[in-house]
C-alpha cells in the first residue's frame, strides 16, 4: 500500500543525514521507487519498432523515475537544494552523484557530501 502524500519526517540538512537516509529508504520503498534510486531496476530499452506493452513499460518507467527523483528533491531543506539544481530530475544520479556508480547504500550519498 502505498500513498502519495509527502511523510512527515524530518528534511535532509547540513547535518541529519543518517536518520533522513533511513528514512527516505524506507519511504522510496513504500512508494515502490526504490529500485530506481538503487539502480537496481533500470530504464527498459525500446526496439524499433516497440509494441504498445514496451511503450507502457518505458512510460511506466519514467513515471516511477519522476516520482522518485520529486520525492527526493521535495524532502530536502530549501537552503540546500542548491546543491540539487542540475541533478534533481534523475533520482539515480541524485543518489549516487554524477560521476559515481549507484550504491544501495544510502539515497543520497551526493546529497550529503553537497549538503555540507
Amino acid at each position: 500500500m502505498s500513498s502519495s502524500s509527502i511523510p512527515q519526517f524530518t528534511k535532509l540538512g547540513a547535518t541529519n543525514y543518517p536518520t533522513w537516509a533511513g528514512e527516505m529508504q524506507a519511504w522510496l520503498r513504500a512508494q515502490s521507487v526504490w529500485r530506481i534510486v538503487s539502480g537496481e531496476s533500470t530504464i527498459p530499452t525500446l526496439p524499433s519498432p516497440p509494441s504498445e506493452a514496451q511503450l507502457a513499460a518505458h512510460d511506466s518507467w519514467l513515471a516511477k523515475s519522476d516520482k522518485a527523483a520529486g520525492y527526493i528533491y521535495l524532502l530536502v531543506e530549501d537552503d540546500q537544494k542548491i546543491h540539487l539544481n542540475s541533478i534533481s530530475d534523475d533520482p539515480q544520479v541524485v543518489s549516487s552523484g554524477p560521476t559515481r556508480k549507484p550504491n544501495r547504500e544510502g539515497v543520497a550519498s551526493v546529497l550529503c557530501a553537497r549538503a555540507l
